[in-house]
């Protein structure tokens, strides 16, 4: 290759200066520069174009170990699981010189550890300068975007993204930025940070369209509906997964979609939205993909929908398979819960005692601290309980995780209820909870949903004026409300009210 081609590939795209070297009958400098880009060409959704043009190859150049290597990462994001380790296994029985880019193994390789492995190579190849120009901001990408796929450090990956975002922003990348961004937002509803992902979603539009959507096509609408999820609110979650599931069905994404929507009807829908979730998981594969333990996380959602149909048995006997799995800390939680509602206390708390994270979400931490809570609640220790729900509350209230205080549970209520009496720092937010929770009686059917809200503040030591404040209404409003609720309860006073169903 000419140093012209040689500048000319620092700033221009990698597969135009390959067809021109191939036109001139430099057929090695060709394959130099198709291969030095190839990363950026897949990433940006051109796979097809590198694949088509490394197919055609005269040899000795089609048999070349990192041809072969490119063309099995552009098989596998076609979705052709076989012929991609048919490429690879023939690129690495031919290699005789040089090491193998532990780049290609993030996107072929399925096994976690062999993931696991591969990023830290990647990222140690970050850290001395081996990447440079271009490739640089595309590999830092691809790292961080692994690493948010395995689930295993989440903080991490969004270190890797936000710089990989920042690099591809500031050299003019804007497909890459944009991925970047949607990637970043998911990983900010994963760890947490539900606040921060939806500001992040709402200033990206992400083109998801071509060969990447087989990776993450549906992202931002599963980051949504995660943040939806966990706040609790579960029409909007549903609507969000939904869409990833209808508009992306071949893609990972729409698996995790149909593993939440499955978690969303436990929640919420009725035997008809069930039947249709379970249906849903049966697409969802029992093997671990790129990474992924999707058989962990299809194992939990099939757990919900038995709790949620009453099934104590299949309840433990899935949440158990939950528990052979490593590294899945939602997963478990969840599944410690099941255990606790199914009467299984022992195997609740070997659950918890498996959940290890650092920084952990704080919905997380609000999950574990809630079935903590009835772990005690349920042998008598209600000062115990008390003390995990509010440490649970401590968790959940500056991003306002309130899911975990809001499943339909008679024995979750009576606590939320008696909590407010015991003393808490949060006694907007459980009025907020108490709203949501609050049993379908035929007296408190006939309340409207502003006065259930209006009762569940009422249930609070809060005073008439805070309550108006919190709820955005004056003074006077708020006691028409009261006096629309002391009627339809047949009661008079405030305690009556509250008391009413304790």
């Amino acid at each position: 290759m000419s140093s012209r081609s040689a500048d000319e590939l620092a700033t221009s795209d990698s597969l135009v200066v390959a067809r021109r070297l191939q036109g001139a009958g430099d057929i090695d400098g060709a394959v130099l520069a198709a291969l030095s880009g190839w990363l950026e060409v897949l990433v940006d959704g051109r796979a097809a174009e590198m694949d088509s043009f490394l197919a055609l190859l005269p040899d000795p150049q089609a048999d070349d170990a990192d041809v072969l290597a490119v063309r099995a990462c552009c098989a596998r994001m076609r979705g052709d699981r076989a012929g991609s380790r048919l490429l690879m296994a023939r690129s690495r029985s031919v290699r005789d010189h040089g090491e193998e880019s532990p780049l290609f193994s993030l996107f072929v390789e399925d096994d976690e550890d062999l993931v696991a492995e591969a990023i830290e190579e990647v990222v140690s190849i970050i850290e001395q300068g081996r990447l440079r120009g271009r490739s640089h901001a595309y590999a830092v990408y691809v790292a961080g975007w692994t690493l948010l796929r395995s689930r295993r450090d989440p903080l991490r990956a969004c270190e890797l993204l936000e710089s990989a975002r920042a690099d591809a922003a500031a050299r003019g990348f804007t497909v890459l930025a944009a991925r970047a961004a949607a990637n970043l937002a998911f990983a900010f509803a994963f760890m947490g940070a539900l606040t921060l992902a939806l500001s992040t979603l709402n200033s990206n539009d992400m083109p998801e369209d071509g060969p990447w959507r087989l990776y993450d096509g549906g992202i931002q609408d599963a980051a949504l509906g995660l943040i939806r999820y966990w706040r609790g609110e579960l029409s909007a979650a549903r609507t969000a997964f939904t869409a990833v599931i209808q508009g992306y069905s071949d893609a990972p994404y729409a698996h995790f979609a149909r593993v939440f929507a499955a978690l969303v009807a436990a929640e919420v829908g009725g035997s008809e939205a069930r039947i249709e979730a379970l249906a849903e998981l049966q697409k969802v594969p029992q093997v671990t993909l790129l990474g992924v333990p999707w058989r962990s996380w299809r194992a939990i959602a099939e757990c919900a929908l038995a709790r949620a149909r009453g099934d104590r048995s299949t309840t433990i006997r899935l949440a158990r398979q939950v528990l052979r799995a490593d590294n899945v800390p939602v997963a478990t939680a969840l599944a410690a819960d099941a255990l606790r509602w199914a009467g299984d206390v022992d195997g609740a708390r070997a659950a918890l005692g498996r959940i290890s994270t650092s920084a952990p979400p704080g919905y997380l931490v609000a999950s574990v601290g809630v079935t903590r809570a009835l772990v005690a609640y349920r042998a008598g220790d209600t000062r115990t309980a008390h003390f995990r729900l509010e440490q649970a509350l401590d968790a959940a209230a500056d991003e306002q995780s309130l899911l975990p205080f809001c499943r339909d549970e008679e024995a979750l209520r009576r606590l939320l209820r008696s909590h407010v009496s015991a003393g808490t720092r949060h006694e907007v937010m459980l009025a907020t909870i108490l709203g949501r929770t609050q049993e379908e009686t035929s007296a408190l059917s006939s309340l409207s949903g502003r006065e259930r809200q209006v009762l569940a503040h009422l249930r609070t030591t809060m005073t008439p004026a805070e309550i108006a404040v919190a709820l955005d209404v004056s003074l006077n409003t708020l006691k028409t409300h009261q006096r629309a609720i002391y009627r339809k309860l047949g009661v008079s006073t405030r305690r009556a009210a509250t008391r009413l169903r304790e």
